[in-house]
C-alpha cells in the first residue's frame, strides 16, 4: 500500500515538475517574441519618422536582398497555426480575453464583426495573404498553403482576394527594380489534412494533383487559371511556436527543409528573408 501511494506521489510529482517547465519554456519564448516584435516596432516608427523611410523601399531592399541570394526554393509550403493552438499559455490568455469580453462587451458588435471580416479562427487572413505576396516577390514559382485543421477552406475565395490583392501592390512596387516588368505569375493552393488521408492510397498523392489558382495581373485587369502542382516543397514553413510537422505525411516532405517562424500576429518581413538566407547557404548532400 505505502509502495503503491510513493509510486502515485512520484508519478504527480514528476507530471507537475514537467508541465512547470513546459509552462516556463513557453512563457520564455512568448517574452521573447513579445520583445523582440515590439523592439521592431518601436524602431520602424522611429524611422518612419525619416523621409528615405517606407515600405515600399524595404520592399524593394527585400527584392535585391533575395536577388543575390544563390537560390531560392522553387515549391514553398507554409503552414499556419492558429493563434488559439500555439501554446498551453495562448490557450489560457485566449480562454481569460474571451471571458473578458463576454462580460464588457455589450456595445462593441460592429467592432467584432468588422474583425469577423478579416479574421478566422485565430488566422489573419490579409497577414496570410502579406506573407504569400512576400514569396511571390522572392519569384518563388509555387505556394502551398497547409491548414490542418481545414479552417481556411471556407474563406478560401476571400483569402484568395486578398493574396492577389497584395501580389498586385507589391509588383507596382518593385515594378521599377525589375529586370523583367511581365506580371507576376504565382501557383498557389490550400490544402488541409483530408486532402492526404482520404481515398487510401490514391489520397497520398493528393498533394501532387490538387488544382490550383494562379493569380496573373494583366494591365489592371486581373484572371485566373488553373494548374497543378507536381512537386514537393522544397521549403515548409511553419509559423507559429509549435515544434511540429502539423500533419504533414513523410512521403510529402521527404527532401523539404523546415524552418519555424513567429506567428501570424509578429511575423515580419525580415524574418521571412532571413529563412532565405538559411535556405540559401543549405547544401543537400544525396546519398549515392
Amino acid at each position: 500500500m505505502i509502495r503503491k501511494a510513493r509510486e502515485w506521489l512520484q508519478n504527480k510529482v514528476f507530471y507537475t515538475a514537467w508541465l512547470l517547465l513546459h509552462i516556463t519554456y513557453q512563457l520564455q519564448l512568448e517574452i521573447r517574441d513579445f520583445l523582440r516584435f515590439n523592439l521592431r516596432y518601436v524602431s520602424k516608427r522611429l524611422l518612419s519618422c525619416f523621409p528615405l523611410y517606407s515600405q515600399q523601399k524595404e520592399l524593394v531592399d527585400f527584392v535585391d536582398e533575395v536577388s543575390k541570394l544563390p537560390k531560392v526554393p522553387k515549391h514553398l509550403a507554409i503552414s499556419v497555426v492558429p493563434e488559439s493552438q500555439e501554446s498551453v499559455l495562448s490557450m489560457l490568455l485566449n480562454k481569460l480575453w474571451q471571458s473578458q469580453t463576454q462580460l464588457s462587451n455589450t456595445n462593441s458588435n460592429k467592432k467584432d464583426d468588422d474583425l469577423k471580416e478579416i479574421k478566422c479562427d485565430g488566422m489573419n487572413l490579409q497577414t496570410i495573404a502579406k506573407v504569400v505576396a512576400w514569396a511571390s516577390a522572392a519569384n518563388i514559382p509555387v505556394i502551398s498553403l497547409y491548414d490542418y485543421n481545414g479552417i481556411l477552406k471556407t474563406r478560401y475565395k476571400e483569402l484568395g482576394g486578398y493574396i492577389q490583392e497584395e501580389i498586385i501592390q507589391d509588383f507596382w512596387a518593385v515594378k521599377k527594380t525589375r529586370a523583367n516588368n511581365d506580371p507576376p505569375i504565382v501557383k498557389f493552393h490550400n490544402v488541409h489534412k483530408t486532402n492526404g488521408y482520404t481515398n487510401g492510397i490514391n489520397g497520398t498523392k493528393a498533394l501532387d494533383t490538387v488544382h490550383i489558382f494562379v493569380f496573373r495581373e494583366m494591365m489592371g485587369n486581373p484572371t485566373f487559371h488553373i494548374a497543378e502542382a507536381k512537386t514537393e516543397p522544397d521549403l515548409l514553413l511553419i509559423l507559429g511556436n509549435v515544434k511540429s510537422t502539423l500533419g504533414f505525411l513523410p512521403w510529402h516532405i521527404r527532401l523539404t527543409e523546415i524552418h519555424w517562424l513567429p506567428s501570424l500576429k509578429r511575423i515580419e518581413m525580415c524574418d521571412f528573408l532571413g529563412t532565405l538566407y538559411k535556405y540559401a547557404k543549405c547544401q543537400q548532400r544525396f546519398g549515392k
